[in-house]
């Protein structure tokens, strides 16, 4: 199938020009692997960073209906991979393409290919979790291209490495899982892991704070930085947390205290400079 995503390119403020190699930002959209699009309350963060002078990419990626692909040694068995899993797999191989196409295409879109940072909540920072502190041939390799005939089209010489992730209420499943069914690969956490910020509500019941935890766990004997905004009071997929107890949307526009208390990690890691405070990033 043919997976599309949503640019959301900078634009120049007053007399300050953008500079032509500019960072990249990719979203993978949560719900379970199961359902949700782009668009929705990522469009209200992709234009608060592309404000920011960075290029947004909103991606769409294979949901468990899509039936992805799974590699022919779990092909039959599984291993006990459930269904929550077998939807991981494709999502997260999707997820890694994307940071591909985009590094690929960077001379189109004006972006600096060695500052390309990820985001996602709940599924989709499980992914991007998962795209994010894995080898490059993970979630890739596993299938020869006889396997899978499309794999020639997601530019497999680009590296779908990110210099910076920020995850919203993820689970580390994603990890645990190619981990523990290809080991031999090794640690998967590693002093070469993107530097990262967390956000998870401690009363949430649908991806409990403890994988957050243990995430930051896994962290800290690497060396690099995790930070772990804890929600307080607040359950899963609170985009609307303002501080001060305030933790759904109900329909209105996201929160950004989430991107204000992420910009100056992601600034640091992506070694750049802002202009005006909080307005362009150069």
């Amino acid at each position: 199938m043919n997976l599309k995503l949503d640019i959301y390119e900078p634009t120049s403020k007053g007399s300050v020009a953008l500079p032509s190699m500019k960072p990249a930002y990719v979203m993978m959209h949560g719900g379970g692997n199961v359902g949700g699009t782009k668009g929705g309350l990522n469009i209200y963060v992709a234009r608060w960073w592309a404000a920011r002078g960075f290029v947004v990419f909103d991606i769409n990626y294979r949901l468990s209906g899509d039936k992805g692909l799974l590699p022919t040694k779990h092909a039959s068995d599984l291993l006990g991979w459930t269904p929550y899993w077998i939807s991981l797999y494709p999502a997260t191989r999707d997820a890694k393409a994307a940071i591909r196409f985009v590094r690929a295409n960077a001379g189109r879109y004006g972006i600096d290919a060695t500052r390309v940072a990820s985001t996602g909540g709940s599924a989709g920072a499980t992914d991007m979790l998962a795209a994010g502190v894995s080898f490059e041939e993970d979630y890739k390799n596993e299938m020869t291209e006889a396997q899978d005939p499309t794999l020639h089209s997601t530019n497999l010489n680009s590296s779908s490495a990110v210099q910076f992730m920020a995850l919203h209420w993820p689970s580390d499943g994603g990890v645990t899982m190619v981990q523990e069914n290809y080991p031999t690969r090794g640690n998967r956490y590693r002093s070469v892991n993107p530097p990262a910020v967390s956000f998870h509500g401690d009363k949430d019941t649908t991806i409990p704070i403890e994988h957050s935890y243990a995430i930051q766990k896994a962290y800290a004997q690497t060396g690099v930085p995790f930070d772990l905004h804890v929600l307080k009071g607040c359950g899963h997929g609170s985009w609307c947390y303002d501080g001060q107890g305030k933790c759904t949307c109900s329909g209105a526009p996201r929160s950004p205290l989430m991107e204000e208390l992420t910009l100056p990690a992601m600034v640091k890691a992506l070694n750049l400079t802002l202009v005006g405070g909080m307005e362009v990033v150069v």
